[in-house]
C-alpha cells in the first residue's frame, strides 16, 4: 500500500487519510485514437461508453463472482484478456450492449465460469459491441427461397478467427421473441449458420452436455429470443420469411450473392461491423 510520512515517524496509507477505496475502481486513459480501461481484479461493473476502446482485463483475471461490462451505442471496443491464443474464464461474464443508450439493455451475452475460449492465431481481444446492419444471406431449398430482414447481432470474439468456446455462450435479445424467430452465428470469413433447433434447456450445465461443438440452439419466448452458441464471430436473430416457385429447380443453399434486407433491432440506430483500430 502506498504510504506517506508524517512528524509522528507513523505511516498512513493514502486511501486512509485521504477517505479513498480503490476496490472495484476502473481506470481509463487515452492512448493514441484508444481509451483504455484498467479496471481492479474486484471490479463489478465496467462501463464502456466510447468508441474505440479497449479493457485491459486484469492479469489475475476478475476475481468477484461475476463482472458485469455495459457497452454503448458505440463502435469498436474489445476486452483484452492479454493471454495469447487461448483464455479460461475463472467467473463470469456479463456483457449487456445498449443498441440506444438509454437505461435498458437490449443484448445479454453471458460468458460462463471455467469457459476455455480459443481461436487459431488469436491475439486474446475479445470484441464487445452489438450491430443492426448485419445481413443475413438468403437461403433456398428446392423451390423455397428464405430471407431474413430486421437481424441483429452482437460482434463477439474476433474478426479475423473463429472462437471456439468448451461450454455455450447465452445471447438473451430482450423482448425479442415478438421479433425474431431464426438465430444465426456468422463466422469471420462471412459463412452464416441459420440456427433453428429449439435447445433442450435454457440453462447452461445442461447444454454443455448437449450441445455438440459448432453447435447452437435458440428458445423463442414467451418474452424474449435466447441463442446459445460454442463459436462465435457474430451471434444475432433475425426474422425469416419464406416464398416458394414452382418452376424453381434450385437446390441447396446459396452461394452467398443475395442478403436479405436489415433493418432496426429492438431499438437504436444502425451501426456496421467495423474493425478495431488503434491498438
Amino acid at each position: 500500500t502506498d504510504t506517506i510520512s508524517v512528524t509522528s515517524a507513523k505511516s498512513v496509507s493514502l486511501t486512509e487519510h485521504l477517505g479513498l477505496n480503490l476496490a472495484g475502481f476502473s481506470t481509463s486513459m487515452r492512448v493514441g485514437e484508444t481509451t483504455v480501461i484498467t479496471p481492479t481484479p474486484d471490479s463489478a461493473v465496467v462501463s464502456v461508453t466510447t468508441s474505440n476502446s479497449k479493457i485491459e482485463a486484469p492479469s489475475t483475471g476478475f476475481t468477484g463472482s461475476s463482472v458485469t461490462i455495459n457497452v454503448g451505442d458505440i463502435t469498436d471496443a474489445v476486452l483484452d484478456f492479454n493471454s495469447g491464443s487461448t483464455v479460461t474464464i475463472t467467473n463470469p461474464i456479463i456483457i449487456n450492449n445498449n443498441l440506444n443508450n438509454d437505461t435498458t439493455s437490449d443484448i445479454e451475452t453471458t460468458l460462463y465460469a471455467n469457459t476455455q475460449l480459443s481461436g487459431t492465431g488469436w491475439d486474446s481481444n475479445f470484441k464487445i459491441i452489438s450491430t443492426d446492419t448485419v445481413t443475413v444471406p438468403t437461403s433456398t431449398s428446392g423451390s423455397t427461397t428464405t430471407t431474413y430482414t430486421n437481424a441483429v447481432g452482437v460482434e463477439l470474439g474476433s474478426s479475423s478467427t473463429t472462437i471456439n468456446l468448451s461450454k455455450p455462450l447465452r445471447v438473451e435479445f430482450n423482448n425479442g421473441a415478438s421479433l425474431y424467430d431464426i438465430g444465426f452465428v456468422k463466422s469471420f470469413d462471412g459463412t452464416t449458420q441459420i440456427v433453428t433447433t429449439t435447445c433442450a434447456a435454457d440453462d447452461v450445465t445442461t447444454l454443455s452436455t448437449t450441445l455438440a461443438a459448432g453447435a447452437a440452439c435458440i428458445i423463442d419466448g414467451p418474452t424474449d429470443f435466447v441463442l446459445w452458441t460454442t463459436h462465435l464471430s457474430v451471434a444475432g436473430a433475425a426474422k425469416s420469411s419464406s416464398t416458394s416457385s414452382a418452376s424453381s429447380s434450385s437446390s441447396g443453399g446459396t452461394s452467398g450473392g443475395g442478403h436479405g434486407t436489415t433493418g432496426a433491432g429492438p431499438s437504436g440506430a444502425s451501426r456496421g461491423l467495423g474493425g478495431f483500430g488503434g491498438i
